[in-house]
This record gives structure tokens, C-alpha cells and sequence, in this order.
């Protein structure tokens, strides 16, 4: 009995060791000075800053994510959405915007 509590004690703790240390942490401020095509998806829990200069190429892909300190990363929604249902996107933002700013640039 002794052995089989020690067996699962010793699997559970090396289970969550290669969790904390295998599972990337999320960075909480990530700046962008230029598009690296082995990092298409960026994820940060407070801020992602694109400086000046900063581009995509033509044809790539790129994702920046704002996330919960303790959440998945998000999930996007479907590339193709069908067509025989309607669909309703909102945007609430965290911080209120400058009067007088334009909502289409956001």
C-alpha cells in the first residue's frame, strides 16, 4: 500500500514538474521591432507594443493575443463562418478611449 501511494505521489509530482517547466510562460508586456516568421502568434497577459517599422510580409500570417494570466490561449473564431446564421462581434475595451478618437482605427 505503502508503495502504491508513494508511486502515484512521485508520477503526480513529475507530472506537474514537466507542466511548469515543459508549458512556455506567457510573457505579461511583449514589444515587436520586426515580424519573425517562427513566432506568428504572439500571446502577452497585459500589453503587445508594435514599434515603429513593424511589419508583416505579404502572404504571412500573424496573431497577437491579450490573455488572462491564468487562461488558454484564445481560441479565434472560425476562419469560415457560415452563411445561413448571423453573427454579432463586440468589442469591450479595458481602458476608455480619448474623446474624439476614432473607432474605426481600432
Amino acid at each position: 500500500m505503502k508503495r502504491t501511494c508513494m508511486k502515484l505521489y512521485l508520477q503526480t509530482l513529475v507530472s506537474l514538474l514537466v507542466c511548469f517547466i515543459v508549458l512556455p510562460a506567457v510573457a505579461q508586456d511583449t514589444t515587436l521591432s520586426s515580424y519573425s516568421s517562427s513566432r506568428p502568434v504572439v500571446t502577452a497577459t497585459r500589453s503587445i507594443t508594435l514599434l515603429p517599422g513593424f511589419y508583416v510580409p505579404s502572404g504571412s500570417s500573424f496573431h497577437a493575443y491579450i490573455v488572462a494570466a491564468t487562461a488558454a490561449p484564445c481560441i479565434p473564431l472560425a476562419a469560415a463562418l457560415s452563411t445561413d446564421q448571423n453573427y454579432i462581434l463586440t468589442y469591450t475595451p479595458r481602458e476608455p478611449f480619448a474623446a474624439g478618437t476614432d473607432l474605426s482605427a481600432k
